[in-house]
């Protein structure tokens, strides 16, 4: 089963209304499995481990040490400008989800169904295979989040050669059709930089959204095919098998993809049907990693997907929360090409 562990979220201290501040020896995460916001204790830097009390999941977040230093860090580096093709200039140090224009609803939708392919995996369960009718787009504009996605692209760019280019099924398919899909934004070829699906649920994606992607690493061998990493799909029906949707309110019913701005660099190609993890560790661990993705070909190994695996969270930016509902199948419509 190529299934991520459960995530971590760890929010900036203050910054959410309604949740309370903690100490500087504490910082305010989110459980990957049910939405709690649970107050972590911190000593250092380095992962810290943490059970949600409400669900007994287990999290692992990375902490970087004090957060007012950190802070003073990003004080002292160069402004990163918002993207041209935001509908709005957001302010510094607020996080806004804004509802997108028609023609960005479109270009998601037709992402959505022109990424569909008739396949099941395991990971679907007993879940029929569903088309997708999306009824609600978000633009998130955290500048915060963006600036360090920015750095970490622009860090990865010097390593990346022509060599190393590869492309995935929406780069395809926006390729196909400049003129619907230009309003999601440019991306930037020369260092692997795609739109990529990751399946959610409508109650932790703005969570995301405002935070940022942590990666759960306890017991992540065991549930996770190319290890503790951040998991994404370049088809919007391999996505949606890790959506769920709400039992009750405004959302019952309704289902979640991100859809992100993912740089994969230097991809770590595999179609092995079991990879070591070692060998993952070895070309994507470390502080200067020979890989920074993973690449795994489930399609040749096991004629279901591919799937892309980065392991430093700000390699992927939560750009567009989708918000959706499923509907079955009509048995004549193809899979689009």
């Amino acid at each position: 089963s190529v299934r991520s562990g459960v995530w971590g979220l760890a929010s900036p201290r203050g910054q959410q209304q309604g949740v309370p501040t903690y100490s500087a020896a504490s910082m305010q995460c989110y459980c990957g499995a049910c939405g709690s916001y649970v107050a972590v204790e911190t000593v250092g830097t380095g992962l810290v481990e943490f059970e949600c009390p409400r669900c007994s999941a287990v999290n692992q977040v990375p902490c970087h040490g004090a957060s007012q230093d950190e802070e003073e860090e990003e004080a002292e580096l160069a402004p990163v400008d918002a993207p041209t093709w935001w509908t709005k200039t957001p302010f510094p140090g607020i996080c806004e989800l804004v509802a997108v224009r028609p023609d960005m609803l479109s270009a998601v939708q037709g992402l959505m169904d022109r990424t569909w392919k008739d396949v099941v995996t395991r990971d679907r369960d007993l879940a029929p295979l569903c088309r997708f009718n999306v009824i609600q787009v978000q633009q998130n504009h955290n500048l915060r989040l963006w600036s360090n996605y920015v750095r970490a692209r622009d860090a990865i760019r010097a390593d990346v050669g022509d060599e190393d280019l590869q492309t995935v099924m929406t780069a395809k398919v926006q390729e196909h059709d400049r003129e619907l899909f230009s309003c999601l934004g440019e991306v930037d070829a020369t260092v692997n930089e795609f739109l990529l699906f990751h399946g959610s649920k409508p109650s932790a994606v703005e969570s995301i959204c405002r935070s940022k992607f942590m990666v759960k690493m306890a017991g992540a061998n065991a549930g996770a095919l190319y290890g503790p990493g951040i998991y994404f799909g370049e088809n919007s029906s391999k996505s949606d098998e890790y959506a769920s949707d709400e039992s009750s309110g405004i959302y019952q019913g309704l289902f979640a993809v991100l859809l992100c701005r993912v740089t994969c660099g230097r991809m770590y190609y595999t179609d092995e049907i079991r990879p070591d993890p070692a060998n993952l560790d070895a070309a994507c661990g470390g502080p200067r990693p020979q890989y920074h993705s993973v690449m795994g070909d489930r399609e040749k190994a096991r004629g279901t997907y591919r799937e892309f695996v980065v392991y430093n969270n700000d390699q992927a930016y939560p750009e567009y929360a989708v918000i959706y509902k499923r509907e079955p199948v009509v048995e004549d419509l193809a899979s689009p090409s």
